[in-house]
């Protein structure tokens, strides 16, 4: 006879790492994707400086707020890797000081340090084939609005439209607008 209590699950051992910055009272609907991929090292301010530039360039509907969380997304971890590999050089340049000409300094360094400098360049390029795809994805809908509104817009276009009297109810002349005097 087994004892089914004392069976754990493997994920049992594992321990939550908080990775980000959450605002626990924010009610955004886009809430369910999680929260924003900063480190503590990163700055919240800058994350939604980027998101709302983002923002600003996508469909207004849900799936275009959506496109827009993952593009911000895929955008700053792709910076965050150019960051990483940046700093890396410039960590490593220091363990060279004998080496007096800049160009041959760095030729050691990028030698050294290869392999680390191509996993870097590896990650930053899926971030960067995710941040297409994302784009991408963002213009079929964009596009694929375009086409739903088409007829509404020439509804719009084709309505009707009658002539209103020169006067009001009561008798009285009506005022023109600015606009409407010649």
């Amino acid at each position: 006879m087994s004892d089914t209590t004392s069976k754990k699950k493997p994920t049992d051992r594992l321990t939550s790492v908080k990775t980000y910055i959450r605002n626990d009272d924010d009610s955004d609907e886009m809430s369910f994707m999680g929260s924003p991929p900063l480190l503590p090292s990163d700055d919240p301010a800058e994350y939604e400086k980027v998101r709302h530039a983002v923002s600003k360039t996508m469909p207004a509907d849900f799936f275009g707020r959506f496109c827009a969380h993952m593009f911000t997304d895929a955008l700053w971890e792709a910076r965050r890797y150019q960051v990483v590999t940046t700093n890396t050089i410039e960590a490593e340049l220091a363990h060279y000081p004998d080496i007096a000409d800049p160009k041959a300094r760095l030729a050691h360094v990028v030698t050294d340090r290869l392999d680390t400098l191509e996993r870097l360049f590896r990650i930053r390029e899926g971030r960067e084939h995710r941040l297409d795809a994302v784009y991408r994805l963002a213009e079929r809908h964009r596009s694929s609005l375009g086409n739903l509104l088409s007829p509404a817009k020439e509804q719009v276009e084709d309505a009707e439209f009658r002539e209103v009297d020169d006067e009001t109810a009561d008798g009285h002349p009506l005022q023109p607008r600015h606009e409407d005097e010649p």
